[in-house]
This record gives C-alpha cells, sequence and structure tokens, in this order.
C-alpha cells in the first residue's frame, strides 16, 4: 500500500517537473519571438506593425472623406473666382473697346461721343465694384486651398506611416525565413502548447498590403500642386513631420532660407556654433545668417532627411522662406510655372546631406 502511495507520488512529481519544463520552454520561445518582434494571438504569431497597420488602414476612411470634402470646397471656391476673374476680364475688354470707339468719333459728333463715354463711366463704376471684392476672393481661394492642404497633408501622413509599417511587418517576416534560432523557437512552442504556430506571412498581411497600395496609387504623385500668388508659387512644406509652412519654389536659391520669425515657428534655434553665412536678397541686399540642418523636410510624397538651411538674421525684413536646391537638387524636379505644379522624381541615393552632422536644435 506504501508503495503504491509513493509510485503515485512520484508519477505526479515527475508529471509536475514535466509540466514545469515545459512551461519553461513556452516563455523561452516566447521570449525569443517577442524579442525579434513577434507577438502570441490566440493560434498565431502576429507583428506589432501589422496589428497597427490594420487598425490604422479602417482609420483612415475619415481622412480620405475630410479631403474629398475639402478637394469639393476648393473646386467650388475656385469656380466661383475663376467666374469672377472671366467677368472682370470681360468688362475690361468691353472698356477697352470702347476707349477705341471713341478715339475714333469723328470730330463734332457729340451724340455718339457723349454716349460713348456714358458706357465707359458705367463700365468704370462696374468695374470699381468688381475690384473691391478681390480681396474677399483672394481671401476665400486661401482660406479653402489652406483647408485642402492641411486635409491633403493629414491623409498623406497617415499613407507614409502605413507604408513605413507595412515594410516593418514584411521586414520581420523576411527576417525570420532565414533565423534558425527563431524556427527553433517555434517548434519548441509548438511542441509545448499543442498548436501549430508559423513564421509564414499570413494572408490577412498580404490583404492590407493591397489595400495600402491601391491607397498609394490614389494619393501619392509625383506633380506637386502649387499656389500662385502674382509670379510666385508655393509650396506647401513638411519640416519634421510635424510642422507645416508654406515656402516659395525657387530654383535660383541654393540653399533653403528660413526668416528668423518662421524658424523659431518651426522649432529651429540657430546657436553661436552654428557656422555664419552670407546670403543675396533678390533686392541686391547682403543679410547675415546662421547654417543649421533641418532633419527632415518633405513635400508631397518626397521626403529628404538632414537638409541644409539658413537661418536669416532678424534684419531681413520680408524675406519669404524659400525651397531651395539643398532640398530640390535631391531629385529630377521640373517647374511648371503656367500649370503651377511641381514634377519630381526620386534620384537614387541623391541625399549627400545624409553624412553631413546636424547642427542647430530642433524641437
Amino acid at each position: 500500500m506504501l508503495r503504491s502511495l509513493a509510485s503515485k507520488s512520484l508519477l505526479s512529481l515527475a508529471m509536475l517537473a514535466a509540466m514545469a519544463a515545459s512551461h519553461a520552454d513556452e516563455q523561452s520561445a516566447t521570449a525569443t519571438l517577442e524579442a525579434a518582434g513577434f507577438s502570441v494571438s490566440g493560434s498565431k504569431l502576429v507583428t506589432e506593425s501589422e496589428r497597427e497597420l490594420s487598425n490604422q488602414l479602417r482609420a483612415t476612411s475619415k481622412l480620405r472623406k475630410d479631403l474629398l470634402d475639402a478637394t469639393r470646397e476648393l473646386a467650388g471656391v475656385q469656380a466661383k473666382v475663376d467666374e469672377f476673374k472671366a467677368q472682370l476680364n470681360g468688362l475690361t475688354r468691353q472698356r477697352v473697346q470702347l476707349a477705341t470707339q471713341l478715339a475714333n468719333v469723328r470730330q463734332g459728333d457729340v451724340a455718339t461721343n457723349n454716349k460713348i463715354v456714358g458706357a465707359i463711366q458705367a463700365l468704370d463704376g462696374q468695374l470699381e465694384l468688381l475690384k473691391g471684392k478681390q480681396p474677399q476672393a483672394d481671401e476665400a481661394i486661401a482660406k479653402a486651398r489652406g483647408g485642402w492642404n492641411k486635409a491633403r497633408e493629414a491623409y498623406l501622413s497617415e499613407v507614409l506611416e502605413l507604408r513605413t509599417l507595412a515594410d516593418n511587418a514584411t521586414a520581420i517576416y523576411d527576417e525570420a525565413a532565414e533565423n534558425k534560432e527563431l524556427q527553433a523557437a517555434v517548434e519548441e512552442l509548438n511542441k509545448s502548447t499543442g498548436k501549430e504556430f508559423s513564421l509564414e506571412a499570413p494572408r490577412t498581411l498580404a490583404s492590407s498590403i493591397r489595400k495600402l497600395e491601391k491607397i498609394e496609387d490614389d494619393v501619392l504623385t509625383e506633380s506637386i500642386t502649387l499656389r500662385r500668388q502674382g509670379n510666385t508659387l508655393f509650396a506647401n512644406v513638411v519640416v519634421n513631420g510635424k510642422y507645416e509652412k508654406e515656402m516659395v519654389v525657387d530654383s535660383g536659391a541654393s540653399i533653403l532660407s528660413l526668416p528668423a520669425k518662421v524658424a523659431q515657428e518651426l522649432g529651429i534655434e540657430p546657436t553661436a556654433d552654428d557656422p555664419p553665412v552670407q546670403l543675396m536678397m533678390a533686392d541686391g541686399r547682403t543679410i547675415e545668417g546662421r547654417l543649421v540642418t533641418i532633419d527632415e523636410v518633405r513635400v508631397g510624397q518626397f521626403t529628404v532627411q538632414n537638409v541644409e538651411a539658413a537661418v536669416l538674421g532678424p534684419d531681413a525684413v520680408g524675406a519669404e522662406p524659400l525651397l531651395g536646391m539643398s532640398f530640390l537638387g535631391n531629385f529630377k524636379f521640373e517647374l511648371d510655372a503656367k500649370a503651377g505644379t511641381l514634377n519630381m522624381v526620386n534620384i537614387e541615393g541623391a541625399n549627400p546631406a545624409d553624412e553631413k552632422p546636424a547642427r542647430g536644435r530642433n524641437r
């Protein structure tokens, strides 16, 4: 009887020891997989990147709707402004024609002369009234374009983040396929849990990537829409992933330049240690500034790291921020002034600033 009880006790202890060893093996295997970026979800191994990718893909629908709404708003305002300009141009042409007729009136034909003068005066009144509405039209289009820029940048930033998540998840699975330690960890996990985990990328990830590619086809473009003000074209620029600022697209400027106040708004603070530089302004003045390096500058989908820039001194009164060649030179680009677009194509390895030490402090 005692021998039987002892045998059962030994068997129980052996089973407990085996269970403990199995649990320890499971914990060890799980820790190895987690260190490589995997986590256990039910009977599957997933990466945090693919989980975030799936969740954020669902959230893009609102951002897309916001962009479509802003696009319709901008188109509606633009149509009204175009109609306003057409009316203004039409009245101006009529006045020119009447002025020509007035110059050709026969001497002594008072009736015809007075009739034309009256018509010109009436047109002048209409023109003055329309020109008085010009500031309102400019303000309306600027507001609508600002809303469109904001909505587009929010959507574009989300799409670029989704691409990063997709690439990260894909890289983890690709590396795992060649990693014998991870393969051994999966085998141990399967043995200790009785489940069938795998290091193969799941079909859900492939599905998410297909959805992302469809979104990218819609939003990622090589043509950047610019805002025109007179003969000047402005691009919406994102600095360090969080600051937005319109800058003048200037291929004649060797470097991206920022007035001191704008630099401060963008979280860029030059120090006495940053090299001094002299820049020639459009009006011929020479302005002192400081050379800094901006961590990241993005226009549309085009991003450059470590962009050399000049922060102008306080005497640069009225200076505009310029998007110069320290950014543009990293791409093959064409500025279409008539269409108001900047067309850019990536040049492989064309970011010489990558190896430069950072200067200036970016908040």
